[in-house]
């Protein structure tokens, strides 16, 4: 069997969109880690790879000494994928990345979808099926998922993320295709206190804002927020835009105390850097 060269594995990977109310069959369960793609080649040898395609073996071999990998390595047959997330036990994004240089980081794996299985590409199969053959062959389990119903709305998934305390949900048409991430959404109003030069088509823009607010009395930078449409991007004036307040959307708190996923929402020319003040329960 000819080796697959690692852009067509990686090619196959489905890349998540925002859910816009596109149609879906399934709801997994989403943790807040890092995306993972483990392969397992026609020789037997593993690979992982994150979601910028950055081999993750080469860059933290620590891995490879790992209950759950060790467990992969010997299982998944050879010429197969499993796509999922790599995360911390009760923890948040910024957790995997402290936990990742460690000799031994606390972390695990779940696995979304098992995109080639022994040479071949199941998109189209249902997560029953594919569960089913995973467990069989393996004894390893897809994340835990559901068919969606009807009443299952945006307001009432997002509830539901918020009661099960996960990050929110990977919607999906079907074992690995047309992949959407549905995650509750929080806003709070901060004020610029610095700006971060924009790279690429952004040259000569402002790339990102630095924001800050008043956290238990104390002025405490809180994120780096892009995310601006162009002309809000490009009409920006560093001098007379700093203290300005604005709302930013953000996913949730990482362990230094920055925002998760900071994404600029509007000015907010009503409010003062002074009406910026929050506890630390607030967020």
């Amino acid at each position: 069997m000819a080796i697959l060269p690692w852009t067509n594995y990686l090619a196959i990977r489905v890349k998540p969109k925002l859910w816009k109310d596109e149609p879906v069959h399934y709801k997994q369960i989403k943790m807040n880690g890092h995306r993972l793609t483990i392969v397992k080649l026609p020789t037997g040898e593993m690979r992982a790879f994150n979601r910028n395609s950055i081999d993750m073996i080469d860059k933290y071999p620590c891995l490879e000494d790992l209950d759950w990998w060790q467990d992969i390595s010997r299982l998944l047959p050879e010429d197969s994928m499993l796509d999922g997330e790599i995360y911390a036990l009760n923890g948040t994004s910024s957790d995997v990345s402290h936990e990742l240089p460690k000799e031994e980081p606390n972390l695990y794996f779940s696995p979304f979808a098992v995109p080639i299985w022994e040479g071949n590409a199941y998109p189209d199969a249902k997560l029953e099926t594919m569960d089913k053959i995973l467990d069989y062959r393996t004894g390893l389990k897809l994340t835990k998922f559901y068919r969606r119903e009807p009443q299952d709305t945006r307001e009432l998934m997002l509830q539901d993320a918020e009661s099960l305390g996960i990050e929110g949900w990977v919607l999906k048409r079907a074992n690995n295709s047309d992949w959407y991430k549905l995650k509750p959404i929080r806003e709070i109003d901060c004020f610029v206190t610095g700006f971060k030069d924009g790279r690429g088509k952004f040259l000569g823009a402002v790339g990102a804002l630095i924001v800050s607010c008043f956290i238990d009395g104390h002025l405490v930078e809180i994120a780096k927020a892009s995310g601006m449409d162009d002309m809000t991007r490009w009409t920006i004036d560093e001098e007379s835009d700093l203290n300005r307040v604005c709302e930013i959307e953000y996913q949730d708190v990482g362990s230094q105390g920055r925002l998760i996923h900071p994404r600029f929402v509007q000015w907010r020319d009503d409010k003062k850097p002074e009406d910026c003040c929050y506890e630390s329960d607030d967020l």
